[in-house]
């Protein structure tokens, strides 16, 4: 029986391949692009049109922190092939180069912070318009959102709008805010069945006033319902006093009209590599 074993020093068949044919397998290594979310930072100016300004470099763009490259742990070749098509940054709080991928307006998630003194308004130009997915805490959108028709004046491609809860689980005032994680993370979606059961997952309006504090529980899902309803209504209120462009095709003008929106409930998921296992983890901020 015979070993099929290299000897030491003798090449695999891999490695008789052309480089071009190689490359090409490489490529199949590399991650792909997935939904990500990208946090926008808090003290960012707002993004107004008149022009670039000296500090519009690529340091001050958004970006999407991904997974290291496969190729990168299998070999020096694979790992020149990996590292030449990815971008790093510094990362303080993992204190070394993570990748990167710049932020894809079509496929990522934009993530506004709760501002309690300095919103970030946003002027209606093409970058605002090519977000389609947003993301924000209920406190954020109460303030910022729905009062001030903001949401849907700068962000008219909207398809999805995110809640963004402190945990899937427990009883959680709308108007409570918490730090979003600082280590990579994405949004993981609440199951409908918590969505329904106001008794493992509830939203509290404070409907008091003056002196006599007065809680609401109300289920997710219908609270969901009702940022929907919002949402839509003013992206028809905005449409019927919006001013005509003869321009315009129609086809586009039917395809804004008739574009779909969906409410979600998600919440934090953070990145975890543990005794060889990575993993996504839940890191519950709100009321038991």
């Amino acid at each position: 029986m015979t070993s099929r074993v290299s000897a030491p020093g003798s090449k695999s068949p891999f490695d008789k391949l052309p480089t071009e044919l190689k490359e090409f397998i490489w490529q199949y290594s590399m991650p792909e692009h997935v939904p990500e979310i990208a946090i926008l930072p808090a003290g960012l100016r707002p993004i107004t049109p008149l022009g670039p300004r000296p500090d519009d470099s690529a340091e001050h763009s958004l970006v999407i922190k991904t997974a290291y490259p496969v190729g990168m742990h299998v070999c020096r070749e694979w790992r020149v092939f990996a590292m030449a098509r990815t971008a790093f940054r510094y990362s303080q709080f993992a204190m070394m180069d993570v990748p990167t991928r710049p932020f894809r307006p079509d496929l990522d998630i934009l993530y506004i912070p709760a501002l309690v003194s300095n919103p970030v308004w946003f002027s209606n130009d093409s970058r605002c318009e090519a977000v389609h997915h947003i993301a924000m805490q209920s406190e954020t959108f109460l303030n910022y959102g729905a009062r001030s028709l903001a949401l849907m004046t700068y962000f008219r491609n909207m398809d999805t709008l995110t809640i963004i809860l402190p945990a899937s689980v427990g009883r959680h005032p709308l108007k409570t805010t918490f730090p979003a994680p600082r280590t990579r993370c994405r949004l993981r979606q609440i199951d409908n069945p918590a969505l329904n059961d106001i008794d493992t997952l509830a939203v509290i309006q404070d409907c008091g006033q003056g002196n006599e504090p007065q809680e609401q529980e109300a289920k997710v899902s219908a609270f969901l319902h009702w940022v929907e309803m919002v949402v839509q209504r003013t992206a028809q209120y905005l449409q019927a006093t919006r001013e005509r462009d003869p321009n315009e095709l129609v086809e586009a003008k039917q395809s804004r009209l008739r574009r779909p929106f969906r409410a979600f409930a998600q919440t934090f998921v953070e990145y975890r590599y543990r005794n060889g296992t990575a993993h996504w983890e839940e890191t519950p901020g709100g009321m038991p």
